[in-house]
């Protein structure tokens, strides 16, 4: 049964494609098994048109392809989150593409490649309510013009002494800590998301863009932070402490519909 529901799955597939404009494709790849034993995941900038990543597993190329977090991939083989690999495409013509644009071929590329069939499902899922506490928000607002809007095609000229231009929305994410520059409140959620492998839907009402400075103990309960490492996380509050504390923020237990990406089939590629 689940063999025929498969065949009918990758022909309906099959058939769309032929129905409808060609996927666009990348003109060149290189897909290969990292064997360097490092593991350490490299995706490269989005530049001339090229996209490179090393010792990405599937999972994550699904991820980047579909703009879609962990938890929102089911079905999915146990390689697809073990087996690494270093891969290389170009397109000819999209010099000036951007994450979003590469997308589309990031999805012909799983397909062709890894033989990717996936279908959406909407399904209830456990997620947090990110709500202000009782005592009100603590958050920063932004200052007025201290970080811009970045825009691929016209990246902000160099900085004096080479330090990074201040881009809102820019985060970076630690397994103890998390900064975001000029963030908004779904943008603080979909990086919590991230942080707890749960859906977080923004309930505070609260809008503007605000300078987040978040720090907590590295739990095992945190999707990115495996057990705590040292002893000096044990003097950090948890992350669902430290929103109260820091930010005036809480995150409330919930269920609720959330859009999966449930996989039918995939396979590992040849080496090229």
């Amino acid at each position: 049964m689940r063999r025929n529901l498969l065949t009918s799955a990758f022909a309906i597939a099959v058939g769309a494609a032929h129905a409808q404009t060609p996927a666009p494709k990348f003109d060149a790849i290189s897909i290969r098994p990292d064997t360097s034993g490092q593991a350490n995941l490299i995706v490269g900038p989005i530049m001339l048109g090229r996209f490179t990543a090393s010792s990405i597993t599937v999972d994550h190329l699904i991820r980047l392809a579909y703009d879609v977090q962990e938890y929102e991939i089911v079905g999915a083989p146990s390689w697809t989150k073990s087996a690494v690999f270093d891969i290389t495409a170009k397109a000819d013509g999209m010099e000036k593409a951007t994450y979003r644009d590469m997308q589309p071929l990031l999805q012909s590329l799983l397909a062709d490649r890894f033989r990717l069939v996936l279908h959406h499902e909407t399904r209830d899922l456990p997620l947090y309510e990110l709500v202000a506490s009782k005592g009100g928000s603590k958050l920063l607002p932004a200052k007025e013009g201290s970080c811009s809007a970045f825009d691929p095609k016209n990246p902000p000229p160099p900085q004096p002494g080479n330090a990074l231009p201040r881009i809102c929305g820019a985060s970076w994410v630690r397994k103890n800590s998390l900064q975001i520059v000029g963030s908004s409140m779904p943008g603080l959620a979909s990086n919590l998301a991230g942080l707890l492998g749960r859906p977080v839907v923004d309930k505070t009402g609260l809008t503007g863009e605000f300078d987040i400075d978040l720090e907590f103990a590295a739990d095992d309960a945190i999707a990115i932070g495996g057990s705590a490492s040292s002893a000096a996380d044990f003097s950090r509050p948890s992350i669902f402490s430290a929103l109260q504390e820091q930010l005036g923020l809480k995150l409330e237990s919930s269920k609720g519909p959330d859009d999966v990406m449930v996989v039918d089939h995939v396979e590992q590629p040849g080496e090229n």
